[in-house]
């Protein structure tokens, strides 16, 4: 059907947008451009700082952490953590502080040089992933992931993996995880720490009197939101895919603490509603 210019400026675009969108294409495009942007999101760290540092640190961050004991110690076994026993100590001591940057993806060869050697920065476990926790970044060879930024989901099968034809990423034995870093709590950030203050302030402050009438007139809405604002936080420990990886403190402040086992993958990074727990590498 023939279109003059003014539909195909006001329609034809639009369609042909919405059609190049729905193809394989549209959808690579899409998850670069999202990877991009989570680049350059204003709490991004600088990409000029990558986890990779000195030969002495190889097999570190930029190789997504080194192996659990027990694990394979040849030099292209991928950086994993041993599968999770159901432990009731999550208040392990968390790991010193360490510099931000970047991690490999999921099953990467450890050494950074036999990395770099096998790697040919094809992108296809870019392409794979369905999340776009995958990204190039400048000054650093090869794919690297920030799950302070983007989440690894941890998926079942790891595409990104099986889409590795030259072996840079291998598979993950049965019973690993792959590890990235480990989850670091800011208490003056979260929620429960505020709340929890907020009640025992109220609590010390409550007169003995009786309620005015303007108390007993509080509107509904905004009994619901008091009600929501007193109701312990428990988005960490409900994103969180491994078990007691991550458990709510017992004590008047319920404050989330993360076990020695947590993989860093990010995901409670990204569902805290108050920014309170980044990843540090390990």
């Amino acid at each position: 059907m023939a279109m003059d210019r003014k539909d195909f400026f006001k329609t034809g675009l639009s369609e042909t947008a919405k059609s190049l969108y729905n193809t394989k294409i549209g959808g690579i495009v899409d998850r670069q451009l999202q990877s991009f942007a989570n680049l350059l999101a204003p709490f991004a760290e600088p990409a000029d700082a990558p986890a990779e540092k000195s030969s002495s640190e190889s097999g570190k961050a930029i190789e997504g952490a080194s192996t659990s004991a027990g694990a394979s110690g040849t030099a292209d076994a991928p950086a994993q953590a041993p599968a999770i026993a159901n432990e009731a100590a999550p208040t392990a001591p968390a790991p010193p502080r360490k510099k931000r940057g970047f991690v490999r993806p999921p099953g990467s060869v450890r050494d950074p040089e036999r990395f770099k050697q096998i790697c040919t920065e094809c992108g296809d476990c870019i392409i794979a992933c369905p999340y776009g926790a995958i990204l190039r970044a400048p000054g650093v060879y090869g794919p690297v992931m920030n799950p302070n930024l983007v989440a690894c989901a941890l998926c079942e099968d790891y595409p990104c993996i099986e889409a590795c034809d030259e072996r840079a990423l291998l598979p993950i034995p049965e019973g690993f995880l792959p590890k990235f870093g480990h989850a670091m709590l800011d208490p003056q950030l979260c929620r429960n720490v505020h709340t929890e203050s907020g009640r025992a302030k109220k609590k010390a402050t409550k007169k003995t009197s009786g309620k005015s009438a303007a108390l007993s007139k509080t509107s509904a809405a905004s009994k619901t939101k008091t009600s929501s604002q007193k109701k312990t936080c428990t988005a960490c420990v409900d994103a969180c895919p491994i078990p007691d990886a991550v458990a709510l403190l017992k004590g008047p402040v319920k404050i989330p603490a993360f076990a020695h086992h947590c993989t860093g993958c990010g995901l409670c990074v990204q569902d805290c509603p108050e920014s309170a727990i980044r990843i540090e590498y390990a």
